[in-house]
């Protein structure tokens, strides 16, 4: 038995000389790589903290985005007729989306006045994190009163590492604002289909530059998908960060006054997609 257990004990003496052994080697590669490679080791570093930095402000973001879930909500009831206003004949604020996207200069370009008509049944906008795969992303929810449009209560879009995945407008017939039938045949004897320039086009599916780019795609073609994703990314912070959480102050032409504190939308477009967190450890939703 004394035998053995001296045995054990020359084994995890070795153990632990070898550990510490292997423990320094380690420490003097490391140490000899970061005076060879200088640039290389602090860049690390940098992406480390930036990391960090990431995953913290997405935790403090979730953690006020409830917070902020309860004035959203009083805003929905009111700008809705949910909830009556102290003012006698007053139920809801009509049209009070519409507005406040038009109102935001980068918006206004991309609504039509045939889209105007469909946005007047915009009730509310929310957006919420998602998490794939250790990847972050966000996604926008628009939704919608009944109407003579297109049958869908919601239309979502979802944001995704440099992807973007969009619902499927379900159009009433004839009342399409996306694409316009010509009634004159093609050569084939098929209608011809025009593509309109409309605020839905948002929700337009997009290709997977990175798959396109392993077909047949020339390179301009892939470069073209590309930008309009990123134009997409552009569209949808511009939403979740300006008009979403400060849609009255859009709506009341407030913001147009205030640059310095709403506007910054030329920033957004020159991130990309960078402000996009890569923890694993954040909420599904916020």
């Amino acid at each position: 038995m004394e035998s053995c257990i001296s045995s054990l004990s020359n084994v995890s003496v070795g153990i632990y000389r070898s550990t510490i052994r292997d423990n320094f080697s380690f420490q003097m590669a490391l140490e000899d790589w970061r005076l060879k490679h200088p640039v290389s080791y602090r860049a690390e570093k940098y992406r480390v903290l930036e990391r960090d930095f990431l995953d913290r402000r997405a935790k403090l973001e979730a953690k006020y985005q409830n917070c902020f879930r309860d004035l959203y909500r009083e805003r929905f009831e009111i700008v809705n007729g949910v909830t009556e206003v102290r003012e006698p004949n007053t139920k809801g604020v009509p049209e009070f989306w519409l507005k406040a996207m038009k109102n935001n200069e980068v918006l206004a370009e991309q609504i039509t006045e045939c889209d105007e008509g469909a946005l007047k049944y915009l009730q509310d906008i929310q957006w919420r994190r998602l998490v794939t795969r250790g990847r972050g992303g966000f996604e926008l929810e628009f939704i919608f009163a009944h109407n003579p449009y297109f049958e869908d209560s919601s239309l979502i879009k979802e944001f995704r590492h440099e992807q973007t995945f969009s619902s499927e407008i379900k159009w009433r017939h004839d009342q399409s604002l996306t694409h316009k039938l010509i009634e004159k045949p093609g050569k084939k004897g098929k209608p011809i289909v025009k593509t309109c320039q409309s605020f839905f086009n948002f929700f337009s599916r997009r290709p997977d530059p990175q798959a396109t780019e392993e077909n047949t795609y020339s390179q301009d073609i892939v470069q073209e998908f590309r930008a309009q994703i990123k134009y997409d990314f552009y569209i949808g912070k511009i939403i979740r960060d300006k008009i979403i959480p400060h849609g009255i102050a859009w709506f009341t032409k407030e913001a147009l006054e205030n640059n310095s504190e709403f506007y910054d939308s030329e920033d957004l477009y020159n991130d990309g997609y960078s402000d996009e967190s890569e923890s694993e450890d954040e909420d599904e939703e916020e």
